[in-house]
Order: structure tokens, then sequence, then C-alpha cells
């Protein structure tokens, strides 16, 4: 998966605003000149001056949610509200909401017109963006009521915050704002695509553990089953996404992930004839990584199974041969020497079984 934000190109669909900064009287007490005039901290024509004695306080003031303080400086020196302040070009928005201070938040967007929510620092991140990587529900919601538009920016590589709340496993923050989306900006891509990385970032696979503990679907499971439904509609679209470029349907076989590859299958069953890099199906990598979940697939699904069994890899190893093989080895695995003897004992018992069921 690509990295989660940088470059320096704006997403140029909803490109960052230029701020309107406030004019500064030039004029105004001529016998005692202002400080705006002489002190060149002010961030007209240079937004990087962050090492200037008061970007520092003010910084400082963001990172620990010292309001009082940011709020003196901000009176004296309003221009500061669009600051950059750090080496990363946030201003004391990105720096409060990255570092969760959620009364800072709150107070400084009091004094900012909507537009300055949409400022984005050297990663091309608003401050929403950043909260949404973060999983902070309550400073997201913040921004949102400021301005709604946020919910729609991408970043340089053109990822929504949902996309990248999905990415990283934040499941109450994607659930939060997949639900505020509904019917809105995502596109058929866009959803498809949110199914395919809650695979790739382990949310589907969790989401079925709690499933199963709590014995009824979570609701971020039934956001992702919605998802699938909507997915499946397109095959070439869903072939794409498991078979290039992270061989997603390989990586379910390695990780035992059955209920993904059962709905799968039953979807699009061609699948099970998908080789990987070494001629391999998912069932023969399903046997490489003792996933006996997957390989019971072969006798929920109705299909030839005579062609799986017959099936040579690269290295003219059946099924048979890899249970036979592997079953001898032991895995980098937690499981105790007897619980490991076991389960080699069961793959290979069930690859005999079901070669004995094909003659």
């Amino acid at each position: 998966m690509e990295k989660l934000a940088g470059g320096s190109a704006a997403d140029p669909e909803n490109p960052a605003p230029t701020i309107e900064m406030p004019e500064i009287d030039e004029s105004a007490n001529s016998s005692q000149p202002s400080q705006n005039q002489n002190d060149d901290h002010s961030t007209s024509g240079n937004r990087n001056l962050y090492h200037h004695p008061k970007y520092s306080i003010l910084r400082k003031a963001a990172l620990n949610g010292v309001w009082e303080e940011a709020k003196n400086l901000l009176e004296e020196d309003p221009l500061m509200l669009a600051a950059v302040i750090t080496d990363g070009d946030e201003t004391a928005l990105h720096v409060a909401t990255g570092a969760s201070q959620t009364f800072f938040v709150t107070e400084i967007i009091r004094q900012m017109e909507p537009e300055y929510l949409e400022m984005r620092d050297g990663n091309e991140n608003t401050a929403f963006t950043i909260a949404a990587i973060a999983g902070n529900i309550e400073i997201a919601t913040v921004l949102l009521e400021k301005n709604p538009e946020l919910l729609k920016l991408r970043d340089s590589k053109g990822m929504t915050p949902l996309h990248l709340a999905v990415l990283l496993g934040k499941n109450e923050m994607a659930m939060f704002l997949y639900h505020i989306s509904i019917g809105g900006y995502l596109t058929f891509e866009d959803r498809t695509e949110l199914f395919f990385q809650s695979i790739k970032s382990g949310l589907y696979g969790q989401e079925m553990i709690k499933s199963t503990s709590n014995q009824e679907p979570t609701p971020a499971l039934q956001l992702l089953n919605h998802l699938w439904n909507e997915a499946k509609q397109n095959f070439v679209h869903v072939k794409e996404q498991i078979t290039k470029p992270s061989n997603l349907l390989f990586d379910a076989a390695r990780l035992g992930n059955s209920t993904f590859l059962n709905e799968l299958i039953h979807s699009y069953p061609s699948l099970v004839h998908e080789l990987d890099e070494m001629g391999r199906t998912i069932f023969h990598v399903a046997i490489l990584h003792r996933q006996t979940s997957v390989f019971d697939l072969i006798h929920k699904i109705g299909f030839r199974k005579e062609i799986i069994g017959g099936h040579v890899d690269l290295d003219d190893n059946t099924i048979l041969h890899l249970a036979a093989k592997y079953s001898k080895q032991s895995p980098e695995s937690g499981l105790s020497s007897a619980a490991l003897q076991m389960q080699n004992e069961l793959i290979l018992f069930e690859v005999k079984s079901y070669h004995s069921s094909l003659s």
C-alpha cells in the first residue's frame, strides 16, 4: 500500500485555499512604529519563520493545550492564526490536533473563518485528516461542525480521511466517517477501495473474530459486509484488487481468512484457479501456512476437486507433497511442540483424506 501522506502536490480537485490575511496599516503610529512593522516574524510574505520566539511559544502552547497563552499571542498578532510554526509546515491548529488538545482546537477555530481549517501541512494533511488518522472523533466532530467540506478533501494520493482511518484500522473513526458520508461524495470506486483496504489493514479479520465471540455481527462487520455486497457487483475491479499488486487473494489464504475467501469464491468460483508467482492455488498456500479452515473450503464449495488435487506448482509439488513436506518443519509460531505436532498431523490427515476422495 502507498504511503499515507507525502509529496508536495495537493489534491487538484480540492486545492488548499489561499487565505486572505489582514492588511497591516503601515502608516499607523508613524512616530512610534508598530511591532508588526519592524518585526519580521509576521506571516506577511513569509510563512516559514517558525524559529521566531513567538512562534516557539505558540507551538508549545498548542502542544500542551495552554489556550490562554495562545489567546494572548493571537490577540497581539492575528496573523499567527495561519502561520507555519513547525518545520513540518504545521499551523497551531495542526499541532493541537496532533496532540489531541480538544479544548485548544475548539477555541482556536472560533477565531478562524471556515477556510482556515482547510490549510495543509507539509504532508498535504489538513487538521481534520490528522484527527482521522489519530482516531480522535471528538476533535473531528468539532472541525466538521465548523467546515463540513473537510470530509471531502483528499490527500496528495487521492485518499479521503475515511480511507486513511480504514487503512490504519481506526474502526470507530471509520464507522463515524462512513455513516456521515452515505449518499454523499463517495464514488463506487471509493466504496470498493474501502472494502479492500479493510482486508489489507486487518480490520475485516479483527471484526470477524469479534463477531464470532459475540455471536452476532459487529457494526463494523455489518459495514464491511455492505461494502463487499457493493464491490462484488464488478468482477473486473474485484479481480484487479485481489490479484494486483499485493496478491490479496493469497494474503487471505496465508492468514487463514476463510470467511472472506468463502464469500469471494462463492461470488467468483473461477478464482480458485488463480495462481501465485510459484504456480500455487490458494489451497496450496493454505497448506504451506497450516490454515486448515481455508483448506476446508474444498469440501464446502462445489467445483472440480481433482483439478486442484492434481495441480503441481513450479517445484512439481502437489498439495499432498506440500502437506507431507511442511508437516516435518517447525514454523515460526507460538505453538507448543505438542500442539504443533497435532496441527501438522491434522493437516496431513485432511489432505490425505481429500486425495482418497478423488480416487
